[in-house]
């Protein structure tokens, strides 16, 4: 953690509406944060909740105002949020290497198979088992963003499919 220079690069693929990339922009432990989404249409409503965001926050943080949602839990941090949007499919929003090798993917909201698929793993389960040797189940995707830690929240949780992430 720490303050946005020292932090930890995280990108939230398939970011919807932008909360979560949001909160962690604004929480004050990250360097930077992308959201990205498939949808123009949801990172549109994703920047307008943004730009709604920084307006209070510079308010608050000039005294004209109190923060009353908690999107300025640290009044000392005035340095620029560092958040961005983007649209595009998956990973693809991302350059290799982006996320600096000790970088955090979230990918919430989204059945089993689609996280999977963007991560670069297969999903069907015959193609792949716990008996598949580890060098075979690098998840490739992860390792060319710079992705060292991921946050998942399927919507799918059978068991089966719940199991395919491990």
């Amino acid at each position: 953690g720490g303050a946005a220079s020292g932090g930890v690069r995280v990108a939230d693929v398939g970011c919807d509406h932008g909360l979560l990339p949001l909160a962690l922009a604004y929480g004050g432990n990250v360097r930077s944060v992308v959201g990205g989404d498939e949808s123009e249409n949801a990172l549109g409503n994703a920047r307008t909740i943004h730009r709604r965001v920084e307006r209070q926050r510079r308010k608050v943080l000039a005294g004209e105002a109190v923060d009353t949602e908690g999107w300025t839990r640290d009044p000392s941090r005035t340095e620029e949020i560092n958040l961005e949007w983007r649209c595009g499919d998956g990973l693809k929003i991302l350059e290799d290497g982006e996320l600096g090798g000790d970088g955090v993917l979230t990918v919430a909201g989204l059945g089993v198979n689609a996280i999977l698929g963007i991560i670069g793993l297969p999903s069907r389960h015959a193609d792949f088992t716990a008996e598949t040797p580890t060098t075979e189940r690098r998840v490739h995707g992860l390792d060319r963003v710079g992705a060292s830690r991921l946050v998942v929240q399927p919507t799918n949780a059978r068991p089966r499919n719940v199991m395919k992430m491990y």
